[in-house]
């Protein structure tokens, strides 16, 4: 092989890697599995969630970043759906801009009740010993439908 068809190879496999990575995320939320989470991320992570949580944007250590997710799902079945993954390399340092669509329901004995997200999210990740890590992830909310008093994470507007 070449090292033109190298350099190929290592693009595709550094592009799925880090799909996987992301879709690890997804799926580490829908799980409730934080160890697995955590795992996707580096040390620290520069989080933009202002769209929905009306914050300024981050730097916030790993744990506290998986922290927060854990207490704002805690009660909620969620299905992360993420789609449309456009990955960039630069070396060891990536980007993924992807769609996704966030469902969240809240049971309960008066029935269920829902808040759901669709939106993109860019994602910078670098590459590690332990493989591709999320470094970065910013989400911009496209538009939500249902009750968002049910998600510990949204800011109500209105609200105190």
């Amino acid at each position: 092989m070449n090292d033109k068809d190298a350099a190929k190879l290592r693009a595709l496999i550094d592009r799925d890697e880090v799909r996987e990575t992301i879709l690890r995320f997804a799926a580490s939320l829908d799980q409730k599995n934080w160890q697995l989470c955590r795992a996707c991320f580096a040390d620290e992570i520069h989080a933009d969630y202002s769209d929905l949580r009306g914050d300024p944007p981050s730097i916030v250590g790993a744990d506290d970043f998986v922290e927060l997710r854990r207490r704002a799902l805690t009660g909620l079945s969620t299905h992360h759906v993420s789609t449309n993954h456009l990955v960039d390399l630069a070396g060891d340092a990536a980007t993924c801009r992807s769609s996704m669509v966030i469902y969240r329901r809240l049971l309960s004995d008066e029935g269920s009740t829902a808040f759901d997200t669709h939106c993109t999210y860019i994602h910078t990740l670098t590459h590690s010993p332990d493989g591709w890590k999320i470094n970065g992830v910013k989400q911009q909310i496209l538009w939500n439908t249902g009750d968002p008093r049910i998600h510990a994470g949204v800011k109500v507007k209105g609200a105190n």
